[in-house]
């Protein structure tokens, strides 16, 4: 299992402080594999204590066992096709865990009773998978599909029981970020499905998943992240929706 997805199972264990060790870690995979638990310590401004506590959460038994893990961690560029492969079938795994062992009755709740549901997709990959989400939920939940931070907001006013689904990849974007903290103070419920190094969304929403991405650099430099782990989350979540209207 990538860091990514090892990370995404414990996330929500996680301390203010070893989150900041968490996207300190990251950020400087090459960096931080060969540093030593106080150089890691420094530069995220936390005890040493906290570096191994963060390793230990993670299943590790110490620092020293976690950097070798990052030694791993090779760069996508540099990966076979074969294993590029594999690593797509690692996600999808982790994506099914997820999903099943996720609480999802607060979400539904909220879904079954909300005057408006939109769905946001934060780039235009994720706009093309809310489209797609959309269609899957229309047996069931009526959404409004969205484009736009403002577009958004406006759907969403205060006073109307409204529900947020916030798709998000790779990268982290204070415009998402503001853009969740501002649903929420209009009185909107959050839901976040978000890869593992676009946390802060996650972080602020009223609940989230986090799903690990297949991410490639192509020759040219050009980054392409696979959108299916989040259409994967979303068709299951809806078999899980269906489930529990049911009951």
């Amino acid at each position: 299992m990538r860091l990514n997805a090892l990370i995404s199972l414990h996330y929500r264990e996680f301390t203010d402080n070893e989150l900041i060790v968490c996207r300190h870690i990251l950020s400087h995979l090459d960096d931080c594999s060969a540093m030593t638990v106080g150089e890691v310590a420094r530069a995220c401004h936390v005890s040493n204590a906290l570096v191994t506590r963060f390793a230990k959460k993670l299943g590790f038994s110490g620092f020293s066992e976690l950097k070798a893990y990052l030694r791993l961690e090779e760069p996508l560029r540099s990966i076979p096709p074969h294993a590029l492969v594999a690593h797509a079938t690692d996600s999808y795994r982790h994506v099914i865990e997820t999903v099943l062992g996720h609480d999802f009755s607060a979400l539904f709740n909220q879904l079954l009773a909300a005057e408006r549901v939109v769905i946001c997709g934060g780039s235009a990959s994720m706009q093309n998978a809310a489209r797609e989400a959309k269609r899957i939920f229309m047996p069931l939940v009526e959404m409004v599909e969205v484009q736009g931070v403002e577009r958004c907001r406006s759907l969403c006013p205060l006073g109307k029981t409204s529900v947020c689904l916030l798709l998000v990849d790779s990268g982290d974007d204070p415009v998402l970020a503001s853009l969740v903290q501002a649903l929420k103070t209009q009185g909107a419920y959050v839901f976040c499905v978000s890869s593992m190094s676009n946390g802060e969304c996650a972080l602020l929403a009223d609940d989230a998943i986090f799903v690990a991405t297949t991410r490639v650099v192509t020759p040219s430099d050009t980054a392409f992240e696979s959108v299916a782990p989040h259409l994967l989350s979303l068709e299951l979540m809806f078999l899980a929706l269906r489930l529990y209207v049911s009951r």
